[in-house]
């Protein structure tokens, strides 16, 4: 029997679909005991957070740990901003980026990704996303380590 295949092509519009985007707070949403507590995300305490449990539950859902004490992990300050990224990284440093409307990816340098976090109506015409960030072998090695338990 023949089908008739189905053609996808990019003169549709779909900006519909985007300007009513749900705003959510993930603080709410982890918070809200009938949705999540022990059905989805597991609260822990850093001590409860090791390889026995690991072992013993195989890491298979989002684990929250208010407390950060006791993993053995370094981070910055709440006052580090992204202007001190960018100083630890350099402003030249190049990064992936992500289009979240079009799904392009695309790469900035940090100087060009802190103009456009830092500019309102940019951030509202255009949602863009950081993939990652490498930053071993830079100021900013000195401010981060990973958690204990998974050195």
């Amino acid at each position: 029997r023949s089908r008739v295949p189905k053609t996808y092509t990019d003169d549709v519009v779909c900006t519909d679909v985007f300007e009513d985007v749900q705003k959510w707070s993930i603080e709410q949403k982890l918070s809200s005991i009938d949705n999540y507590k022990g059905k989805f995300v597991e609260e822990l305490t850093s001590d409860e957070f090791n390889l026995s449990y690991i072992q013993r539950t195989g890491f298979v859902n989002p684990v929250i740990i208010k407390n950060h004490r006791g993993l053995g992990l370094r981070m910055p300050s709440e006052n580090f901003s992204l202007n001190d990224v960018r100083s630890c990284v350099g402003s030249q440093r190049v990064i992936d980026v992500m289009d979240v409307e079009t799904q392009e990816p695309l790469t900035m340098t940090m100087k060009e990704w802190c103009t456009y976090y830092s500019d309102e109506t940019a951030k509202s015409n255009r949602l863009l996303n950081v993939i990652s960030l490498e930053f071993s072998h830079t100021k900013l090695e000195n401010y981060v380590e990973s958690p204990e338990l998974v050195r």
